[in-house]
C-alpha cells in the first residue's frame, strides 16, 4: 500500500484512538493480545494485515524520535538559528501520543535488553541450595565432641574447686584463725615495718623449730628405755 499523507493522517488518528497501542502507563498496555487485537481493527479499516500495521507504526515512532532528537539537542544553543522547528507534518499529531511515554523507542525494540547489557541469570531455590558448601558431617562430629569434652572439663574444674574449698573449711582451727589475724595485723604496718616483722617471726620459727626437733627426739628416747626395762 501506497502511504500518502492523507491515508497516514488516517492511520496516525485511528491509532490515537486506540490507546492501548502507544500508552505506557495504561494497565492494558501490557496485555500483547489486547495491543495486537487493536492493531487488527486498524488493520480490517485499511484492508490490510496486522503485521503491516505494526511494521507501519514502528516506522512512524522511529521517525518521530529522529526529529524529537534533532529538536531537543539544538534547543541547548544558545543563539535563534540554533532552533530547529520539524518540518514533518506528522510530528505534532505524534507528539501528543508520545509525549508522556517514557520511552520513546520502537516497539520492536522496546522490550529487548541494551546489548552491553548483562543479565544475571535468575536462580531457583533448588540451584541456589546447589551452590552452598556443603557442610563435612565429620567436622561437625569432631566439633560437637570438642564441645562436649570442653563441656566435662568445665564441671570437673568447678567441683576439684568446691572440694578444695570444703577441706579447707574443714581443716581450719585455731592455729589458722590465728594466722589470718596476723596478717591482718601486718597489712596496718608500713612495708619497712612489714619485712622487719617477718624477719622476726622467721628468727621465732626457727628457734622454736630447733626446740621441736629435740623434744621429738627426747620423747624417742624415753620411748626406747622404757621398752627396753619392759
Amino acid at each position: 500500500m501506497e502511504w500518502n499523507r492523507e491515508r497516514t493522517s488516517l492511520f496516525i488518528q485511528l491509532i490515537k484512538e486506540r490507546p492501548v497501542i502507544w500508552d505506557v502507563m495504561l494497565e492494558d498496555y501490557k496485555d500483547k493480545y489486547k495491543r495486537k487485537d487493536a492493531m487488527l481493527e486498524v488493520a480490517k479499516i485499511f484492508g490490510i494485515t496486522g503485521k503491516e500495521v505494526h511494521l507501519k507504526w514502528i516506522s512512524l515512532k522511529g521517525q518521530f524520535s529522529r526529529e524529537k532528537k534533532k529538536v531537543t539537542e539544538l534547543k541547548r544553543g544558545s543563539g535563534p538559528e540554533d532552533f530547529y522547528v520539524s518540518k514533518w507534518f506528522a510530528y505534532q499529531e505524534m507528539a501528543s501520543m508520545l509525549s508522556c511515554n517514557i520511552s520513546e523507542e520502537p516497539i520492536a525494540n522496546r522490550d529487548k535488553p541494551p546489548a552491553n547489557l548483562r543479565v544475571r541469570p535468575t536462580l531457583s531455590p533448588l540451584s541456589r541450595s546447589s551452590q552452598l558448601p556443603l557442610r563435612d558431617k565429620g567436622s561437625d562430629a569432631i566439633q560437637r565432641n570438642r564441645s562436649i569434652g570442653l563441656y566435662r572439663e568445665a564441671l570437673l574444674t568447678l567441683k576439684a574447686i568446691r572440694e578444695s574449698k570444703t577441706k579447707t573449711q574443714e581443716t581450719e582451727d585455731e592455729i589458722t584463725t590465728y594466722a589470718h589475724y596476723i596478717a591482718a595485723q601486718m597489712r596496718k604496718f608500713q612495708p619497712v615495718l612489714q619485712s622487719k616483722l617477718k624477719y622476726d617471726i622467721q628468727g621465732l620459727l626457727c628457734k622454736y623449730e630447733i626446740e621441736n626437733i629435740a623434744y621429738s627426739n627426747g620423747s624417742a628416747s624415753s620411748k626406747d628405755d622404757n621398752s627396753e626395762m619392759k
